[in-house]
């Protein structure tokens, strides 16, 4: 079982993990709009222009990205939650 401060350190590693995944994410984003138009200028719709964004290495890496802060997002909400029974237990609130 894991105690109260070890679960706070892997709280704050996941913190760190999130903020580098964020800062590449924003990197994406930056650069993203300029590589959409390019695209866009070779096909016929914004949907087309999406989806070939989409199976370019920035697209998937965007993608990815997303999925993983969403985990890491749940991850830390539910050992923030298991850290709020601890204590409230520790407090024989429960």
């Amino acid at each position: 079982m894991n105690t109260p401060h070890l679960l706070a350190e892997e709280r704050l590693q996941l913190s760190a993990d999130y903020q580098k995944l964020s800062d590449e994410y924003a990197d994406i984003l930056r650069f993203k709009p300029a590589k959409w138009i390019l695209i866009r200028q070779n096909v016929k719709s914004d949907m087309q222009a999406e989806r070939e964004w989409q199976r370019s290495a920035e697209g998937n890496r965007e993608q990815i990205i997303k999925i993983q802060l969403k985990a890491l997002e749940k991850k830390m909400s539910g050992i923030r939650s298991y850290l709020d029974v601890l204590n409230g237990e520790s407090r024989n609130m429960y």
